[in-house]
């Protein structure tokens, strides 16, 4: 499904521009039957039908991990693809993390990575974050003692410079997450395998 949302927000900039070329003219003419244009939302229909039959499935075996610590889990999560967009895609992690001692975590998300299929590809942006700010350093986000916090992350790699957000890619796809307790730096590889089927 989120393929098919890509193509329909294609579709609808395509639209847009063609509207604003013939004005309303473009919807007079598909609503006379201009046969041409029934052609092109016909083609158009179709590709959205063909890539509408993709379907994945999603190996989550190694999306969490936990010990004495803390317990740290990931999971897709469908978001738009342009800010106050209808349509949606599988392209941002939710990012759980339980605090299980009396001590801050701090989440180091200058060093923290999105890692596809076993190489680390830039870090993340978190909601609300500026495009231009993307590779600045960052603060860390706290992780209160015995306290739980969760948030929605996106890899910088998959945002556009006018905010688009694509699809997680197939393969195996993660974060590789850096914590401080203290002194001490704890380094989490977290990862869903989307299985084309």
């Amino acid at each position: 499904m989120p393929v098919l949302g890509q193509y329909v927000a294609l579709f609808l900039q395509i639209v847009s521009n063609v509207r604003s070329l013939f004005s309303s003219d473009f919807f007079v003419c598909v609503t006379l039957g201009d046969d041409e244009m029934k052609k092109i939302l016909i083609l158009f229909m179709l590709m959205n039908l063909c890539t509408g039959c993709i379907s994945y499935r999603y190996d989550t075996s190694k999306s969490t991990i936990e010990n004495d610590k803390y317990k740290v889990n990931i999971s897709l999560q469908e978001t738009p693809l342009v800010n106050n967009s209808w349509t949606t895609a599988l392209n941002a992690y939710q990012l759980n993390i339980t605090n299980y001692t009396d001590d801050d975590i701090e989440i180091d998300w200058t060093r923290t990575s999105f890692i596809t299929n076993g190489q680390t590809d830039g870090g993340f942006m978190k909601a609300n974050e500026l495009y231009l700010n993307r590779d600045l350093p960052k603060n860390p986000t706290i992780v209160m003692p015995r306290a739980t916090q969760k948030m929605n992350i996106y890899p910088s790699t998959l945002i556009s410079a006018v905010n688009q957000h694509f699809a997680i890619p197939e393969g195996k796809n993660g974060v590789y997450l850096i914590l401080r307790i203290g002194d001490t730096e704890y380094k989490e590889q977290l990862y869903i395998t989307k299985i084309r089927e």
